[in-house]
């Protein structure tokens, strides 16, 4: 069984590394992510090594309409408060 990921700060340093990390660990599967800079594009054109992926979403709410069992909220604090 996946547990489908929802990944809010996915093409920042760290969070391109969580990317990487759920896309290689066979019980995770990366439903959405959240991206303000880079919304509307796909997660792999702006994170290499990365194929399927999803398009990237402007705010946490666009994101969590992918309905994931997992919400992982990984910005700056000033950020995450309007994500």
């Amino acid at each position: 069984m996946n547990i489908n990921v929802c990944l809010a700060g996915a093409t920042g340093w760290a969070g391109s590394a969580l990317v990487r990390g759920i896309y290689s660990a066979p019980d995770l599967k990366l439903v959405s992510a959240v991206s303000r800079s880079q919304a509307g594009k796909s997660l792999g054109s702006v994170v290499d090594q990365i194929e399927n992926t999803p398009l990237l979403s402007a705010t946490a709410a666009e994101a969590l309409l992918a309905c994931p069992d997992v919400f992982v909220e990984y910005t700056k604090p000033d950020v995450a408060k309007t994500i």
